[in-house]
Formats: structure tokens, C-alpha cells, sequence
């Protein structure tokens, strides 16, 4: 219950944090400007940690959600991009420089991706055409996360919750295709039922490029 308290205070306080310009002074501690003290906590936590940041923040255009972790993202995405360009710029007089710089080369070079299509993948798909047991099934879970792909079951190692001393496995569900339940559960949203009639395209789409079966998509 505190790790819930703390989380959602926190998740308050980077929305604002972030918000803020980037050469503005640091400061330690929570910024409470996107909290809303006229919410009890004790009757909706959530809305007291995040009250005003919820009525003043507009959504993107190009976003299905947003919030003080997607912010921090974006913001360090810009500052890798730096780093990128400066690597380009001294990969001359730098060896780890010229790595970087190659690796983002090759990274952003799509008539060569485009070229290649699934073949590097190959032998990833293959085995997982393969399974046959649940054993082997559990064996692929880990090495996609190991090899840092997505899995319908992820896997973690972190300290227990009960227990500080001791490091243990954690287990979630992977993701969803989708932003979030709503989209699969409201029937009646003419929004939400759209979005899952172009995602099965979508899907559709993506097996038919891996040469995969189609039925019953």
C-alpha cells in the first residue's frame, strides 16, 4: 500500500517536473503544482496526487496517452539524439564515436532493411513454428526476453516485496496491442470498436508480411 501511495504521488509530480523548462534549477523533492488539495486523499488518491495536472494538461494529436514516464522518454530521446550527432561529428578522432555513429547508420538505413525483409529473422521464427510443449514454449519466453523482444509473458529478476534480502522472479503480461482494456471491452464506443477492426488489419497485415497463416484473424 505505501509503494501504491508513493507511486502515485510520484507520478504527479514528474508530469510537473517535466513540464517545466529544460534549463530551469533542479530541485529535490515532490512538485506538488499537479496536485489538487481540494481531493481528500483518503477518498480518491489518484485525483489528489494528479488533479490539476489532469485539468490543464491537453492530450496530443499524435498520442494515445501521456504522462510523466512518456515525457521523461521523449525528453531523453532528444538528448540521445545529441549525443548521436556529436558521435557523427568526431568519429574521425574517435573510435567508440565511429560505432555509434555506424550503429545509428545502420539503424536508420531503410533500402537496406527493406531489402533484407524477415530473412534475419529467420531462424527466430522457425523455432517458434517448432514448439510443440509448454516446456519449450516457456524456454522461448525467455530467450525473446533475453534477446530484448517482446513476449506475451515477461520475465524479471528484482528484490521480493516481502522480503529485502532475497531476489526473485517476477512474471507479467507482456502488453497489448492496443493503448488499453477499454479498447477491447467497450462495445458500445464507436471509437473503440474501430480501432479493433483496424487493428485486426493491422495484425492481419503483419502475419501476411512474415509469410504466416492468416485464418481466423
Amino acid at each position: 500500500m505505501v509503494k501504491f501511495i508513493v507511486a502515485a504521488l510520484l507520478s504527479g509530480a514528474l508530469a510537473s517536473a517535466v513540464a517545466q523548462p529544460a534549463a530551469a534549477t533542479a530541485r529535490a523533492g515532490i512538485d506538488r503544482s499537479g496536485m489538487d488539495p481540494s481531493v481528500r486523499p483518503q477518498d480518491d488518491l489518484f485525483r489528489y496526487a494528479n488533479g490539476r495536472w489532469l485539468k490543464t494538461t491537453s492530450m496530443p494529436a499524435d498520442r494515445a496517452y501521456i504522462g510523466g514516464l512518456s515525457e521523461v522518454h521523449e525528453r531523453t530521446q532528444g538528448q540521445l539524439r545529441v549525443l548521436v550527432e556529436q558521435a557523427a561529428a568526431s568519429r574521425n578522432s574517435d573510435a567508440d564515436a565511429a560505432r555509434i555513429d555506424d550503429l545509428y547508420a545502420s539503424f536508420m538505413d531503410e533500402p537496406t532493411l527493406d531489402k533484407r525483409g524477415l530473412k534475419p529473422l529467420a531462424d527466430e521464427l522457425a523455432a517458434i513454428r517448432a514448439i510443440t510443449d509448454r516446456r519449450q514454449l516457456a524456454m522461448t519466453f525467455g530467450r525473446l526476453v533475453r534477446l530484448g523482444a517482446g513476449s506475451p509473458i515477461s520475465v524479471a529478476i528484482g528484490l521480493d516485496d516481502r522480503d529485502s534480502s532475497r531476489y526473485v522472479p517476477s512474471l507479467w503480461q507482456g502488453g497489448l496491442g492496443l493503448p488499453n482494456r477499454d479498447y477491447y471491452l467497450h462495445e458500445s464506443d464507436a471509437r473503440f470498436r474501430e480501432a479493433r477492426v483496424r487493428y485486426v488489419e493491422y495484425v492481419s497485415r503483419l502475419l501476411l508480411l512474415a509469410d504466416e497463416v492468416v485464418d481466423g484473424v
